[in-house]
């Protein structure tokens, strides 16, 4: 079957299934996976050190399991209000501080990040920390969460933004082939499968293990077709597409590292700095595979990063 033509693919959206407690589980477990530890957490580290986060009020937007919010609280913030729309993961976030129960100066809150239910000019420091991906065009709500980042930071608060890069790229492991051989193979699998619905091209997907990032749209069967550079015009800003990551298949919407920038600034925030890491040549990619079994990466980490980090600030 050739692939669709532009936008005229399935929609996904309105077919999706809302995450559970098992998905909030395999989502805090899957982390940011191999690529996450090596282009992605060190960066984070530096920019939220303690001398960024003690005594501060801090935002968790779009926080998931809460990671984030856990690390600010041993970091010394003195209060986190940890946020995110989906109920089954702020249920995650809290019950993993235990039977003692979270400290005093942590709120979870359900709550739309295109909505915060927080003060003007109340937190000190912001984070959305892969959050952006999983909003939509409509209703313009990916631009509303930077406004409303921008209305409830205080003058000189600091905005933290990670976001995935290279969504046309393949990912892997280093054992996969290119990006049109996955779709061979993929094609290969949807005529064996019976399950034509959103789930059954999430199983097939999840059968990918030597794939850790690629991005996916239905055809109009249900088939699911990989995103390259070659039919990058198959997907738009905003359409929901489907995200193999590390552990798991996801629900996401395609926002390119360009509208992070224009949507950040168009609300008012200035960008500090911003790193989108990636091996310089293949000796430093055969470096890091050779230094630990469980944490390699393909060929296409060369100079295709596959996160974008800013550090934005609200002017004084």
């Amino acid at each position: 079957m050739s692939d669709p033509k532009p936008h005229e693919h399935r929609r996904i959206r309105g077919e999706l299934s809302r995450w559970g407690e098992a998905e909030a589980k395999r989502y805090e477990a899957a982390k940011h996976g191999p690529d996450g530890r090596r282009f992605l957490d060190n960066n984070l580290y530096e920019v939220l050190d303690e001398a960024a986060i003690k005594d501060k009020v801090v935002a968790d937007i779009g926080a998931g399991a809460g990671p984030w919010s856990e690390y600010a609280i041993k970091l010394g913030a003195s209060h986190v209000t940890c946020l995110d729309l989906n109920p089954a993961m702020i249920a995650r976030a809290r019950e993993k501080w235990g039977e003692a129960g979270p400290p005093t100066n942590i709120d979870f809150v359900v709550a739309n990040v295109a909505n915060l239910p927080l003060d003007n000019d109340s937190q000190d420091v912001v984070m959305s920390i892969n959050v952006g991906c999983n909003l939509p065009e409509v209703g313009d709500v990916f631009n509303k969460h930077f406004n409303e980042a921008y209305r409830v930071a205080k003058p000189g608060a600091m905005l933290v933004v990670t976001a995935p890069d290279s969504l046309n790229t393949v990912f892997t492991d280093g054992n996969e082939p290119n990006g049109e051989s996955v779709q061979s193979e993929i094609d290969q699998l949807w005529e064996r499968e019976t399950d034509h619905t959103v789930g059954g091209a999430k199983k097939i997907l999840s059968t990918l293990v030597h794939i850790l990032r690629a991005t996916f749209i239905l055809d109009k069967t249900g088939k699911p077709i990989v995103i390259t550079d070659k039919n990058s015009q198959l997907v738009k800003s905003g359409d929901p597409i489907l995200r193999k990551i590390p552990g798991l298949v996801v629900d996401n919407n395609y926002h390119t590292a360009a509208e992070y920038r224009q949507a950040a600034q168009a609300a008012g925030w200035e960008i500090v700095s911003e790193s989108n890491e990636s091996f310089a040549d293949e000796t430093e990619r055969t470096t890091h595979n050779e230094a630990g079994s469980t944490n390699k990466l393909g060929k296409e980490y060369i100079e295709h990063p596959p996160f974008i980090m800013l550090k934005l600030t609200k002017q004084q």
